[in-house]
């Protein structure tokens, strides 16, 4: 048999098998999505069960969350104190709080990732758009939202509130406020993780779960409550011992009673006092 034969040979089987592997795929893949279909369909149905609506549009597609621990990084906070005042000797002020201290201003750091920066003077920039700003902010390791800029003007002051993410998912406590006077930057305070969060093993609940702990337990913790309005994964910088920070998965539940989260570790709900 001719070479240019077999080659042709080989290559339609390898043709069929790739054929036969997508097919497999696509059937797999379509009865995935049934499966996910039903799940929430089901869930919608024991939330009408409990007297509260919610849209299966709503119901997010599953997302991976992880248990971070938080280590305070004082070399983090030198780089943005030195970054924004060319501050480089720190200073202690008691309870684990940390200043830098110039002529242009004075930066405070506190245990729990909140920091203010205060200026002298105002500091120019030759851009103060919000996309040169988040490139500022990058620089100094701060994950901005780049899709979630607040921009508020009022005469010759406006606001830029900047949300933070981690993964690609919201740390709902966690921002950084740039406050401008006449053009320059007068302020900046916010949150931020203390430290590049570090993986803690931990079991994490699915949003099909998430949502079954929430309409177990919130009649008791809100009667209210009647529609569920958006859901959305994200995590919380929280205190879990004294002086001892993480990085909490939750899944935050919009409702027409107000927002809560739900504890992606244990279930547990809490109300939003924004």
């Amino acid at each position: 048999m001719e070479y240019s034969k077999i080659k042709n040979i080989i290559i339609a089987i390898l043709l069929l098998v790739n054929i036969f592997f997508l097919a497999i795929f696509i059937i797999g893949h379509t009865e995935s999505g049934k499966l996910e279909r039903q799940a929430k369909e089901d869930i919608v149905s024991i939330f009408a069960a409990g007297g509260v609506s919610l849209d299966i549009s709503k119901i997010p597609k599953d997302v991976s969350l992880g248990y971070y621990k938080l280590a305070r990084d004082t070399g983090a906070e030198k780089l943005i104190a030195e970054t924004f005042l060319g501050a480089k000797d720190m200073t202690s002020a008691g309870g684990n709080v940390y200043q830098y201290a110039n002529v242009l201003g004075e930066a405070t750091f506190r245990p729990g990732g909140e920091f203010e920066i205060l200026f002298t003077s105002g500091k120019d920039f030759e851009d103060s758009s919000p996309k040169a700003l988040l490139s500022y902010l990058k620089n100094m390791g701060f994950d901005v939202d780049e899709k979630n800029v607040k921009t508020e003007v009022s005469g010759d002051a406006a606001t830029l509130t900047f949300s933070l993410d981690y993964s690609s998912l919201r740390v709902f406590n966690a921002s950084v406020v740039m406050k401008f006077k006449a053009g320059k930057l007068v302020s900046v305070a916010g949150r931020r993780p203390a430290s590049y969060p570090q993986y803690s093993d931990s079991a994490v609940m699915n949003v099909s779960t998430a949502l079954i702990s929430f309409i177990n337990g919130i009649k008791e913790l809100d009667p209210s409550c009647r529609e569920v309005r958006g859901v959305a994964a994200g995590y919380l910088i929280s205190e879990n011992a004294p002086g001892s920070f993480e990085l909490l998965p939750v899944w935050r539940m919009e409702a027409n009673s107000g927002s809560y989260y739900v504890n992606g570790l244990n279930g547990k709900i809490s109300a939003i006092f924004d």
